[in-house]
């Protein structure tokens, strides 16, 4: 049997037009980068001028150094893993104005692909209606069939005859080692996207990649084979949670702020 993997929709948010920037940026005298932010890091001030020329009000932080911020604040991660560092390259999400946000019901579909894109196999969530401030939670854990290359989730939209492509981000196999859970913002791109850097939304996802069923998803459903003593899964849509509101984010000191 072929690896399993874990996928779990934690949250989505922005789902609009927006360019994704690596931005270099400097502290200031004080040490910060004189940044004032809403608790999910998007820039709603500058105290300074240090960065102004560079970032934008309305930017969104979704990384620094590649580390990727989930619910912390950007002044706990600096203060955390890069306290020494003078200058740091912050991964953003600019929006286009004017913002046109999506708030219907969606759906996610999770493909096995090969290297070349093409569907091996495709599981469906089922509708949910699209809410920034909550926390979605459909997941799926399945069994990639051998000639998987890599993973495809896609958003749709859901429309009273249609189900367009809203937007869709790719998981590489080679980028899955190990068998930890990995949970970071990815980045939704809509097909025929002219320019990586355009985007139209983010996707919390908690992922693992490992060799044999554990106690990753407790739920996952499991059959046994005639005449066999191996087990392999129902291909299932995922299961479903009840909308959660987010938990408040605790007011720190923020070094971002200096």
């Amino acid at each position: 049997m072929g690896d399993k993997l874990f996928v779990k929709i934690e949250r989505l948010r922005r789902l609009y037009q927006c360019t994704a920037l690596s931005v270099r940026v400097q502290r200031s005298e004080a040490g910060g980068l004189g940044l004032g932010l809403s608790d999910e890091n998007e820039i709603v001030e500058f105290l300074n001028p240090t960065n102004s020329t560079s970032l934008q009000i309305g930017d969104q932080v979704i990384s620094v150094n590649s580390v990727s911020l989930v619910r912390e604040r950007l002044g706990a991660l600096l203060s955390r893993r890069f306290s020494h560092e003078p200058a740091l390259v912050l991964l953003v999400s600019r929006p286009h104005q004017p913002r046109k946000p999506y708030s219907g019901d969606v759906f996610a579909s999770l493909s096995a692909q090969r290297l070349d894109g093409s569907n091996i196999i495709e599981w469906h969530s089922d509708l949910w209606k699209a809410r920034p401030d909550a926390v979605w939670g459909a997941f799926w854990t399945v069994t990639l069939p051998a000639a998987t290359g890599r993973v495809s989730l896609a958003l749709h939209r859901s429309l009273l005859l249609t189900d367009p492509l809203h937007g869709q981000t790719v998981l590489e196999l080679d980028d899955l080692k190990g068998e930890d859970l990995n949970t970071r913002w990815h980045l939704l791109r809509a097909k025929g996207a002219i320019s990586s850097s355009e985007i139209v939304g983010e996707v919390l996802l908690s992922v693992r990649r490992f060799a044999s069923f554990a106690s990753v998803s407790p739920r996952a459903h499991l059959r046994a084979l005639e005449n066999s003593d191996e087990e392999e899964e129902l291909v299932v849509t995922p299961a479903q949670h009840k909308t959660e509101p987010l938990l408040p984010v605790v007011d720190l000191p923020d070094p971002a702020g200096d």
